[in-house]
């Protein structure tokens, strides 16, 4: 990985340019500027000389005397480095990235990430991970160096708590940043174009995905170049890359000038328009810098936008399903709006995979009109239906009768048959003939029910908080 590298030239770094004994030293070689910002602003109060000494203390197994370090996070002792690459000042707990000229212990590398805890002097995490991340929670996202695995697409990745209890951990791709808040930031190489397309021999696109604390898909970015594509979290936003894609001589195709920036807060929302070439954080008050090539940057300020809550009837179950990690950020907001057809597909996509604790493949596009990811992961497990002339309609609300239909599907996919029953609503005439029978089969078993005086209201919109509940349904269903 990336972290790695950076951690050996920083590490090269100290060994080439410091020799003194026991002493703290202003680095004369600053590591890359993302580990130099955090050890700056999280770090560098807590590292003095005899922080470094416990640590070197820790790691040796006995009392050292003599080591050189700086103030950036480095310390050499013997033939050993290390890197300080995070803290959790809570549980004193440090993550290092440890290399030394022979093999590290039940190992056959010489370098590797673990951690250690100064208040009770142990090793919290062994050194034996390719890449290691701290995670709010007590615990630790890892790599490991022994894995044997061939598909790049899929790194084995475990969560680590504190007291070593390790958790296999599947995701879509590879992990190339973990947010202070456990949002991740993946990349995927693919070799097929946006309509499933095979592309020519030698090239390939990358897929950029940003993903909450439970692995939903908060946005991501498709390129055609390979870049580092790294999500900025601060304050709460993040700037998002995005591609602008539009249809042309029967194809979707990248459009000119489509690689822009914009600035979105941890729902998805955008609070910057997608408009910017460049965008760079400039300070902690949520101020950046828009620039382009050859001009002066413009100072764009980001407005928070403050969320929605659910009515009150709503507001127990919606809490209780983001309790259990089934509700996407980006549909934690706006309760009251109706639910568009997509937005379906995302919440059945997290409970589906919450349920099974793996990914869903995304799958060949099947309809003209999207390439939302959630959309193309749905036949993976569900049979969706389109809209007509080889359409999705992403955008268009969702009806109650077309929820029925999709609720039913998705208790099935998730292993909970519904009984066969007659919906007894007033209303069951306007029900249209192929959602009548999942509607009675909602409607007995309590996943969905009418809007007051025995009505259905079949062609009526779904809000959002009302999906939740019925979503909500389901899960307790498959807990019990």
């Amino acid at each position: 990985m990336l972290r790695k590298t950076c951690g050996l030239l920083i590490c090269l770094c100290l060994y080439l340019s410091t020799n003194c004994t026991g002493t703290v030293l202003a680095g004369n070689n600053p590591p890359p500027i993302l580990h130099y910002r955090l050890i700056e602003t999280k770090i560098a109060p807590f590292m003095s000389t005899e922080t470094y000494q416990a640590i070197v203390d820790i790691l040796s197994g006995q009392p050292q005397t003599e080591f050189t370090s700086n103030d950036v996070g480095m310390c050499r002792f013997g033939d050993t480095m290390f890197t300080v690459f995070d803290f959790d000042p809570a549980f004193d707990v440090y993550l290092l990235f440890l290399s030394s000229n022979s093999y590290l212990p039940d190992t056959n590398t010489n370098q590797a990430f673990g951690a250690v805890r100064l208040s009770t002097r142990s090793i919290v995490l062994p050194f034996i991970y390719n890449d290691a991340h701290l995670l709010p929670g007590d615990k630790f996202f890892v790599v490991k160096h022994d894995e044997n695995h061939t598909d790049s697409n899929d790194t084995p990745y475990y969560e680590v708590d504190y007291a070593g209890n390790e958790t296999p951990v599947y995701i879509d791709g590879n992990v190339s940043h973990v947010g202070e808040n456990g949002y991740l930031t993946t990349r995927k190489e693919v070799f097929y174009d946006m309509e499933g397309y095979s592309l020519p021999e030698g090239q390939s696109e990358r897929i950029y995905t940003l993903l909450d604390q439970n692995h939903h898909i908060i946005t991501e970015y498709r390129t055609q170049k390979h870049l580092l594509v790294e999500y900025i979290f601060r304050n709460g936003m993040t700037v998002a890359p995005v591609n602008r894609v539009e249809w042309a001589d029967g194809r979707w195709r990248y459009a000119e000038g489509n690689e822009l920036c914009g600035i979105i807060n941890l729902r998805g929302e955008f609070v910057i328009p997608a408009a910017h070439k460049h965008i760079v954080p400039l300070d902690k008050e949520n101020h950046f810098w828009s620039y382009h090539d050859g001009l002066l940057p413009e100072t764009l300020v980001a407005e928070s936008l403050a969320a929605t809550d659910p009515s009150d009837w709503a507001a127990d179950m919606v809490e209780d399903a983001i309790a259990a990690g089934i509700i996407p950020v980006t549909l934690q907001n706006h309760y009251q709006q109706p639910i568009t057809r997509a937005e379906f597909c995302a919440l059945a996509v997290a409970l589906y995979e919450r349920h099974t604790g793996k990914p869903v493949l995304v799958r060949l596009p099947q309809f003209t009109d999207t390439m939302d990811v959630n959309v193309l992961k749905m036949p993976g497990f569900i049979t969706i239906a389109g809209t007509g002339g080889g359409k999705f309609s992403p955008n268009d609300p969702l009806t109650r009768e077309q929820a029925a239909v999709l609720l039913v599907e998705l208790s099935r996919a998730v292993g909970k048959q519904l009984p066969l029953n007659t919906a007894t609503f007033t209303d069951f005439d306007e029900i249209s003939s192929w959602a009548q029978e999942p509607c009675g089969q909602a409607q007995s078993t309590g996943i969905m029910s009418g809007v007051g005086d025995e009505r259905f209201a079949p062609k009526d919109t779904y809000t959002r908080e009302q999906c939740i509940a019925t979503i909500l349904n389901i899960w307790v269903t498959l807990e019990k």
